[in-house]
């Protein structure tokens, strides 16, 4: 029994002050850095509100409208750069169209041509190109190699010189 007699003043025993006030004040500082501001929880809660009134009603989605959109200097500038992946300069350029296009251009990805004039298959045209460089940016979810293998994937070389070799190497089995 001395041993559990030890043990009871052993846990009765009280740490010094000092232990303790630095214990605890170490304790306060830690919760007070996981901590939000009333102001900022107040801020998300109404985004919370609006997120969820946007899922159950519809309408404009609160989020489009704090994403930052790069002008068409920072779009070009990565457009220019030789070390920009095929992910980024596809991203760039369908921004730089989109934005283009907002302020009521041209679509830049239409052919340009001053003896034909622009055709509705033409607009067709660029609306699938742009659709299949965004499934492929999405699909990648920012990994450029895999962008790389689907954007390869889903786009068919329509060059006349290379499908008529690839056409004579068939026919003569290579």
């Amino acid at each position: 029994m001395p041993e559990n007699e030890n043990e009871i003043e052993k846990q009765k025993q009280v740490p010094p002050a000092d232990e303790g006030i630095d214990t605890f004040l170490k304790a306060a500082k830690e919760v007070k850095e996981g901590m939000v501001s009333k102001e900022d929880f107040e801020k998300l809660k109404e985004e919370n509100k609006k997120l969820t009134q946007f899922i159950v009603e519809g309408g404009d989605n609160p989020i489009d409208e704090k994403i930052e959109k790069r002008s068409k200097a920072e779009l070009l500038k990565v457009l220019e750069n030789e070390d920009t992946n095929n992910l980024d300069y596809t991203k760039a350029a369908l921004e730089l169209r989109d934005l283009v296009m907002d302020e009521g251009g041209t679509d830049p990805f239409l052919p340009k041509s001053s003896q034909n004039p622009i055709t509705t298959a033409d607009v067709e045209g660029a609306e699938r190109v742009a659709t299949v460089l965004k499934e492929c940016v999405e699909e990648a979810d920012g990994d450029p190699e895999t962008f790389n293998f689907l954007f390869g994937k889903r786009v068919n070389d329509s060059s006349p010189i290379l499908n008529a070799k690839v056409k004579a190497m068939t026919k003569r089995g290579k």
